[in-house]
């Protein structure tokens, strides 16, 4: 067996230790030859994803909007999911969304964690929309 299987094996593990079934609800956005811009929405099927709160020696927050009488943070909040998952960071293309939990959520940032050229599991930032 290589070592991307092996991977892929234990985080497969790890996400059913705790797994979370989502269903991805995404826009595609695509720009128009007159400068406009229209929004295709779609679902995915369902996913089974891990969403935890990162435990580690740094502050898990983010400061989200800074003013005059503040700044508004939100605590750090990361989905593993597998190798073969559809989900899309958030970008001027696409915005994925998901509701796990009573809350409604989007994937801001996604990370392929890979080994011998092979994805092996993908790491995703999430962030509660308000």
């Amino acid at each position: 067996m290589e070592l991307y299987e092996t991977i892929r094996q234990q985080q497969s593990v790890l996400i059913n230790k705790n797994p979370t079934s989502i269903v991805i609800n995404r826009i595609t956005r695509t720009r128009s030859d007159d400068g406009g811009e229209t929004e295709t929405p779609s679902t995915l099927a369902v996913q089974t994803v891990r969403i935890y709160a990162p435990k580690t020696k740094q502050i898990n927050v983010r400061i989200t909007n800074t003013t005059d009488s503040g700044f508004h943070i939100k605590r750090s909040i990361k989905m593993i999911c597998q190798y073969n998952a559809d989900v899309k960071a958030e970008s001027e293309v696409y915005l994925d969304t998901f509701t796990a939990y009573g809350r409604t959520y989007k994937i801001t940032d996604v990370i392929d964690h890979i080994t011998q050229s092979q994805i092996c599991f993908k790491e995703s930032q999430i962030e509660e929309v308000a």
